[in-house]
């Protein structure tokens, strides 16, 4: 009941809030904000500070909203008779596995929009990362019926979706120590080089005003030298 209750949680928590960090940032581009900033902040810590800001906002909001049903319940557990007791015996190891790769996953998906000039475009430019985490929600659920799959043990591996997945195989006792720490390991290692190459292009699109950048537009901003 948990894992269920807590892949929602993460699934809308990485759905709402990546996407409010989108439009912040188009926001400044679109009423030249941005113009102001980067005369006294350099782009990496304008984008890396908004990304971990966000994600510091939506983890406390969400910890506060489930903390607050769990300080409810407790205070009127004899009322409800205790009957959700067993539902939320949740181990540690469970809600730190949560913790770590639901903050990285935030993490991951959480500099988008870098790129729009208006707030109208930010859901265009970052629906097919919605549409990445839709699925990621929908194998999760999957994994779920059947965590020793190999479709499960290959979904733990991979950091666009083991964020959630390889959670959802913990709280399923199905994978070792070991596996976590290497999962997280790579998961950490790609969120830090997706959160530079973010970087790189929010840099190069500052001040680019206009239509929304190309695919191939941003590979080659990408590999622009400074």
């Amino acid at each position: 009941f948990y894992t269920y209750v807590l892949i929602l949680v993460l699934y809308m928590m990485i759905l709402i809030y990546g996407n409010q960090i989108g439009v912040g940032v188009a926001s400044e581009k679109s009423n030249r904000a941005i113009e102001i900033l980067t005369t006294s902040c350099s782009p990496n810590a304008l984008i890396f500070g908004k990304v971990i800001a966000g994600a510091i906002a939506g983890v406390v909001q969400t910890a506060i909203m489930l903390g607050s049903f769990l300080i409810a319940y407790q205070l009127n557990a004899d009322v409800w008779d205790h009957m959700l007791d067993k539902f939320l015996d949740i181990p540690g190891l469970v809600l730190i596995t949560f913790a770590l790769f639901g903050i990285l996953g935030y993490l991951l998906f959480g500099a988008i929009g870098a790129m729009c000039s208006k707030v109208e475009e930010v859901n265009g430019a970052t629906m097919p990362i919605q549409l990445l985490i839709i699925a990621v929600f929908i194998i999760s659920f999957i994994t779920l019926q059947n965590p020793d799959t190999l479709l499960a043990k290959i979904m733990c591996y991979v950091p666009f979706s083991s964020w959630m997945c390889m959670f959802i195989n913990v709280a399923m006792g199905s994978v070792s120590t070991m596996e976590i720490v290497i999962s997280l390991a790579l998961l950490a290692a790609t969120t830090i080089a997706m959160g530079l190459l973010g970087a790189r292009l929010y840099r190069r699109g500052t001040l680019s005003y206009g239509n929304s950048v190309k695919l191939k537009n941003i590979i080659k901003m990408a590999k622009q030298k400074d």
